[in-house]
């Protein structure tokens, strides 16, 4: 997980490796990104506290990276889930590419959850972290588009997905 400076890998402003079950990688992922990303605040005629909106929803980010640790292609060697922080985007990739005939552009339409990893599915689905009806890259969408933001892009390349969430505009 990496927080960079700018646009490009070329600065890091922070940059941590974590270890653990895939319940602890999640949590340490949700932990990164309240302790990185910035807050907006706001106060609104009718409500006495103040609303508290992180730049990514985190609904959207967190089953952004379930997704990669129940997908990802555990038998390459080297591969891991990262989360990589820039001026403009978050990005979150997982090693190992799409299965089943998938492209990131179906990923956006109605389509089957054909997990690549069913045991650490069934076990985050158990856990109530996902559901199994194929529905979360459509959710990510939604979130983001309901904040404001442009709904997130999926691309496949050299072995590897990665989920980018944009900002409309560099900050």
């Amino acid at each position: 997980m990496a927080r960079f400076r700018g646009l490009d890998r070329s600065e890091f402003l922070d940059n941590r490796q974590f270890n653990g079950n895939a319940f602890a990688l999640l949590s340490h992922a949700e932990r990164f990104l309240r302790d990185t990303l910035p807050i907006a605040s706001r106060f609104e005629s009718g409500h006495i506290q103040r609303i508290d909106e992180p730049l990514y929803p985190p609904l959207a980010t967190r089953e952004a990276v379930a997704n990669a640790l129940c997908h990802r292609d555990y038998a390459l060697g080297g591969g891991s889930v990262g989360l990589a922080a820039y001026d403009d985007r978050l990005e979150v990739t997982s090693t190992g590419p799409l299965h089943f005939g998938l492209t990131p552009a179906a990923l956006f339409g109605p389509h089957e959850s054909r997990p690549w990893n069913p045991l650490i599915a069934r076990t985050f689905y158990r856990r109530g972290i996902i559901e199994e009806w194929g529905r979360g890259t459509l959710k990510m969408a939604e979130l983001a588009t309901a904040a404001g933001l442009p709904r997130p892009e999926i691309e496949e390349r050299d072995d590897c997905v990665t989920v980018c969430f944009r900002l409309g505009q560099v900050v």
